[in-house]
């Protein structure tokens, strides 16, 4: 049998990253400290498009974000990298997400689809 344990006291926290309007359309890498991805608020500016999660289990570096599972994606970040879980996003929107997708995780990264028009801050949920 598989029982979910709860999370007894868990605490919400909050990060901001953001993300520039390079043409890699990332975030810089976010430490998550620990804990665990589980919303990101998108802003009422945000371009619709795909946001994508990128992760590494033990370093800050762009290059090293190491595939969890999915396809490969190709652009500035680099052709190494792969996406393990993409959003569908609009703006003014909090998408939640299932924070097994990070478990295990120390560093990830969040990259646009579409290129933004200004820098946009993105609001992470953690716990």
């Amino acid at each position: 049998m598989n029982f979910k344990t709860p999370r007894i006291g868990a605490k919400l926290h909050f990060k901001t990253t953001t993300m520039t309007t390079a043409a890699a359309k990332a975030t810089p890498v976010v430490d998550l400290g620990g804990l665990r991805l589980t919303s990101v608020s998108i802003t009422t500016a945000w371009t619709d498009g795909d946001l994508e999660l990128f992760g590494s289990i033990n370093s800050s570096s762009t290059g090293s974000m190491m595939p969890v599972f999915g396809s490969v994606v190709g652009g500035s970040v680099g052709s190494t990298v792969r996406v393990f879980a993409s959003f569908k996003t609009t703006a003014d929107r909090l998408t939640t997400i299932d924070p097994r997708l990070t478990d295990g995780l120390q560093y990830i990264m969040l990259k646009a689809s579409v290129a933004q028009g200004s820098s946009r801050v993105l609001t992470l949920g953690l716990s």
